[in-house]
């Protein structure tokens, strides 16, 4: 009898430890800042065990207050509102509720709370009494699944550029900062026109890159094309840049071909004050952005945002490359998980693009208006834009021949998604994204043309313990031009066999839709003489890819990546010189190669160095080709020497390839003459010097291109001449410069 109760009392003892709750994960903040909201995120031993988990907490001012803390990707997470956060402190302690209704500790006590000291609001800090934490943000991310998630959870290679990683680096162009991601490819033509392009996918067509702001699409629709500097958001607006390098269609739909870019900009409620910062240099580049946020009330707050960017063009002396913006944001929150914000601008610039026949002058213009509206587990998002585009033709044949291009699209868009944990080892994301654009112009034949656009996605990740996280997903999407369907699936593995340690191998589809200047846009004049490039019988290009992974956190301050990719590219699109029309070549390719990564940031130095490696294979002729750069390398050390100078150092290295560059002078823009030119290799060197005068103004140096001025990033020729007696011009790519600029900053 007596064994008998032991056994049953060691039965008892065991079924309780199996059965008990304890913290896996908690790391709570020990100081705060007043009046922001203070996040509780952690994870328990048998979350299966939990039906809920309760943060209980109080100010000086009030009685204790909870906060139930939701289930996502196997964490619990909740936030203390700002309001409540007032000096001098917040005591607070944990605890949770069985399957039976019964509570039990988890964390301190009401007899003994845990205090998280909150200090004064003060102003804006400089950004050399900012904490040096870089690539903290990196933790957590939204765009590779649409929700947020751990970076070693996400399904996709993703890489993100945070506000500190920005600022610290001085530079204002979106492009320039690109180049320090592993596996992507940018090469700057004029001071205002970059191609941009991840794992090969980077040529003159200049289309295969999403380009997000905030979810809304900023590829043009007429040519499929994002300017990187004609972005309507002015770099110290962005809270963060993710890059997901890849396909992404089953999420995105089209032109998420070989890489997607969002770019989420700062909510004004969580930057108030005034920003001046005015860069002035040689080649006639001057950068100046004024910005104001202010937050009315708890619930209301507001920014407004103006810039100037002008630059002289590197080849002859005249202007390039000039922009103009005015943003505006007002964000109301409702509640904590509830709120609108409605964002809206204008951009007017103009630029020198690059095309088979030179340099081309070229006027844009973007208006938009873009709400989202959140409420918990469902984002619902709305935009307008109108871009107007006025292309220049110089050469004198072409001009009697085409005239000026110019045109205006309008472009209505809705996507509205639902994402939430169905049981505990579940999330299910789904949507529907709508599209109407509107084309426009005289020149037009016929002069007004539209489009709609329906695509469906659902993705389901399927979590049943930490070690594995498996995600399916697919997106259908239909256009009235093509009509032709897309389906993009993608399947995806991941396998954390300790925490902050994950492997990734999935495959996914992706299509790139023909733009309206590829199958749609037939010009009057050249239907006069029977000629034609438009196609209506194009179809989408397809990309299939492979992708092997593995993400890494050591410690607080160093992360590790390694990337290895296959890509299959079938469909693709080219302008045919014998049919005088696009059309889909069956040049098919493919790609692969890999990148590797580490990036350090502590309070007072970071630094990043990441290496890839590519190899293109013409799969038609069964050769391998070397149109680009096999090796790149990308390195930066940004850091502090003292409590008030402050250093950046960047590089971007790239081996040589050739380009093919289409003469507009030995052939025509019906039957082009096509020349193979050797690029060089090249370092890209910047440097960045500040000093903090007061703790709100801070002075600086920022030079670009130190070590290789001269260089081309893309196939050109100095030597263009429309006629024996004109001046020569540049075709194709420009020499790159040496750009040395000085700087002031101010907050207030």
């Amino acid at each position: 009898m007596k064994l008998l109760k032991y056994l049953l009392l060691i039965f008892f003892f065991t079924a309780s430890l199996k059965a008990a709750v304890k913290l896996v994960e908690f790391f709570p903040p020990l100081t705060v800042v007043e009046g922001e909201d203070v996040k509780i995120q952690l994870r328990v031993s048998n979350p299966s065990q939990v039906s809920q988990i309760i943060v209980s907490y109080k100010n000086a001012k009030s009685r204790y207050k909870t906060v139930v803390l939701s289930r996502s990707n196997g964490y619990f997470v909740g936030y203390i509102p700002g309001k409540d956060v007032i000096p001098p402190e917040i005591s607070l302690f944990i605890y949770y509720m069985d399957l039976n209704g019964q509570t039990h500790l988890l964390f301190a006590s009401a007899a003994k709370p845990f205090k998280i000291k909150v200090t004064l609001q003060s102003k804006k800090r400089s950004e050399l009494e900012e904490e040096f934490e870089l690539f903290q943000a990196e933790d957590v991310v939204v765009s590779a699944a649409r929700h947020k998630q751990k970076a070693t959870k996400a399904p996709a290679a993703i890489t993100v550029l945070d506000k500190k990683f920005i600022r610290k680096t001085g530079t204002f162009s979106f492009a320039e900062l690109l180049k320090y991601v592993p596996g992507m490819e940018v090469y700057q033509f004029t001071p205002g026109y970059y191609i941009v392009g991840a794992r090969g996918m980077a040529d003159e067509s200049n289309n295969m890159s999403l380009f997000l702001l905030d979810g809304m699409e900023l590829n043009n629709q007429m040519f499929g094309i994002a300017f990187s500097e004609v972005i309507p958001i002015s770099l110290h607006d962005v809270e963060r840049i993710e890059i997901i390098r890849g396909p992404g269609s089953a999420l995105y739909g089209a032109n998420a071909f070989s890489t997607v870019i969002n770019i989420i900009s700062i909510d004004p409620d969580k930057q108030q004050g005034y920003y001046l910062a005015t860069y002035v240099g040689n080649y006639d580049t001057l950068y100046s952005t004024v910005s104001l946020s202010a937050k009315k009330n708890e619930s209301l707050s507001y920014s407004l945002t103006g810039m100037y960017r002008k630059s002289r063009a590197y080849d002859r002396n005249e202007t390039g490359f000039e922009a103009k913006l005015m943003r505006s944001v007002v964000k109301y929150k409702f509640y904590e998980q509830s709120y609108l914000k409605l964002s809206g601008g204008v951009i007017d610039a103009y630029a020198d693009i690059f095309s088979n026949l030179g340099e081309v002058p070229t006027h844009g213009k973007i208006n938009y208006i873009n709400a989202i509206y959140t409420l918990e587990n469902f984002k619902a998002r709305v935009f307008w834009s109108d871009t107007y585009a006025d292309v220049k033709i110089e050469n004198p044949l072409f001009q009697s021949l085409l005239g000026n291009i110019y045109g205006t699209n309008d472009m209505f868009d809705g996507d509205f998604l639902y994402s939430r944990e169905v049981g505990k080892v579940d999330r299910l994301t789904g949507g529907v994204n709508v599209r109407y654009s509107f084309y426009k112009s005289e020149i037009f034949d016929p002069q007004y043309s539209d489009e709609k656009r329906v695509g469906v996605y659902l993705q389901n990740e399927w979590y049943p313990v930490d070690l594995v996280t498996l995600t399916l997903g697919a997106r259908y999407d239909w256009n009235s031009t093509t009509k032709e369907p897309a389906f993009s699936p993608k399947v995806c593995l991941i396998i954390t066999p300790i925490n902050n340690n994950s492997f990734r191998i999935s495959y996914s589809k992706a299509f790139l839709k023909p733009s309206f200047y590829q199958n749609q846009m037939k010009l009057k004049r050249l239907e006069n003489l029977n000629l034609t490039w438009a196609n209506p019988e194009l179809k989408n290009e397809e990309m299939t890819a492979y992708e092997l992974g593995y993400a890494a956190k050591y410690g607080k301050n160093l992360r590790f990546n390694i990337d290895l990719f296959y890509n299959q590219h079938r469909k693709a699109i080219q302008f045919s010189g014998s049919r005088l029309l696009f059309t889909n070549t069956g040049n098919d390719r493919d790609y692969y190669g890999g990148e590797i990564s580490f990036r350090y940031g502590s309070k007072m130095i970071g630094g990043f160095v990441n290496y890839s490696y590519l190899k293109v294979k013409n799969v038609n002729l069964n050769t391998y080709e070397d149109t680009h750069p096999e090796n790149s390398v990308n390195f930066g050390v940004l850091g502090n020497i003292s409590d008030r100078l402050s250093y950046a150092l960047l590089g971007h290295y790239i081996s040589k390839r050739y380009v093919e560059l289409t003469n507009p002078i030995k052939g025509s823009v019906f039957v082009p003459y096509v020349e193979n030119q050797e690029l060089g290799n090249y370092l890209d060197l910047s440097l960045k010097l500040s000093f903090l005068v007061t703790k709100e103004i801070e002075i600086g140096f920022y030079g670009k291109n130190l070590v290789a001025p001269g260089h081309r990033e893309f196939a050109g020729d100095d030597n263009l001449k429309f006629t024996p007696d004109s001046v020569p011009q540049t075709f194709g790519g420009s020499k790159i410069p040496r750009i040395l600029m000085g700087f002031v900053r101010a907050t207030f």
